[in-house]
Order: structure tokens, then C-alpha cells, then sequence
């Protein structure tokens, strides 16, 4: 047994003081990102218990920056995400802040260029957008725009700005019949178009 509990032990230290880091942006930007809540008034949420709320998004949109200019840390992912997925994932929330960001936030769009061409990103069903922050953040490193959709009661939890976490599958969703599929993916489509 000691053997076990030595092992243990290490693997504690090691996640306790290793910070791991994301590959360095191959592009010729910096990224940085901003957040975004919007409300769709011309529409009623399907998947929510109350019949009167609208429709939510929260998008996260990925740009090129000439220089990182920070002050502080970029971090991964926020407080209020943090617990929503550590506790989705049963994974104890420090392990997130183990992971140090190549990404700026909220900083001037690049002025090498006039205009960006400009990308729409979904993550799959039950997924979340942050795990696809690596690969986000290096397309914008070579001159795009990603305009990064979460879906709520789709993705596995969406933050919003006041703090409340919708998870998925909550509500009145469901993701287990063909008729439930076409309507979730009626739903995406117009979170899209909006």
C-alpha cells in the first residue's frame, strides 16, 4: 500500500505546482477575446421551464491582435465556468486553473489589415466551446475572426454575465428522439442566423 500512496502523493504535487501551457500561436497575430450575451427578443427559449424567457446566447469571439499588452494573467477559463464544468465533469476545479492561456482579453483588433474574414463556430452537441479554445485561438493567429456560439441547454453548461450556469439536458430538452434532434438543431440554426 505504500507503494499506492506514494504514487499517489506525487501525482497530488504534480497537479498541485505544474502549470501546463498551449503551444505557442503559429500565425503572425496575437489572439484576443471578447465575451458577448445576447438576447434574441423575437424569440421564446424552447428548452427552459418558463415559458416567458427569450432566447440567450453567450459567443466569445476570437481576434487577431498585434501585441499582447497585459497587465495580468490571461486565464483559461472564468470563475463561474470553472465550477459549472469541474462539476459537470466531476474534476476538482483547480485543475483548469493549471492552465495558463496564450490569449489576450478584450484588446484592440489588429490594424495590419482593413478587414478580417470572419468564421462562425458551433461545438458539437453536449460539447463545450472552451475545449475548442487551442484551435480557435490558432485560427485567429492567422488573420480571422471566430465568433464562438454557446448553446444553452445544449452545450454541457453556458455562464452567463449575472452569474446563472444553465447545464445541459436541464429544462424541458432532451436530446433522445429524432423529433427532439430537429428541433435542437432548428434551434442552433437560428442561434446562428441571429
Amino acid at each position: 500500500y505504500a507503494i499506492i500512496v506514494l504514487i499517489f502523493l506525487c501525482g497530488i504535487i504534480f497537479l498541485v505546482f505544474h502549470k501546463s501551457k498551449l503551444p505557442s500561436l503559429p500565425g503572425e497575430y496575437q489572439v484576443s477575446k471578447t465575451s458577448f450575451h445576447m438576447v434574441d427578443a423575437s424569440r421564446i427559449e424552447e428548452f427552459s421551464d418558463n415559458p416567458q424567457q427569450n432566447r440567450e446566447l453567450m459567443v466569445v469571439v476570437y481576434y487577431p491582435v498585434d501585441q499582447l499588452l497585459m497587465t495580468k494573467k490571461p486565464i483559461y477559463m472564468d470563475k463561474d465556468l470553472r465550477v459549472g464544468l469541474s462539476g459537470l465533469l466531476n474534476l476538482p476545479g483547480f485543475l483548469f486553473d493549471r492552465i495558463n492561456s496564450r490569449c489576450g482579453s478584450n484588446l484592440p483588433v489588429s490594424i495590419k489589415a482593413e478587414k478580417y474574414p470572419v468564421l462562425l463556430f458551433s461545438p458539437g452537441l453536449g460539447s463545450h466551446a472552451i475545449f475548442y479554445s487551442s484551435l480557435l485561438e490558432d485560427i485567429a493567429s492567422h488573420g480571422y475572426i471566430i465568433a464562438c456560439i454557446s448553446h444553452p441547454y445544449s452545450d454541457h453548461c453556458v455562464v452567463f454575465p449575472d452569474g446563472r450556469v444553465i447545464k445541459r439536458g436541464t429544462g424541458d430538452y432532451s436530446d433522445e428522439d429524432e423529433k427532439e434532434k430537429a428541433k435542437i438543431l432548428d434551434t442552433w440554426s437560428k442561434d446562428t442566423i441571429f
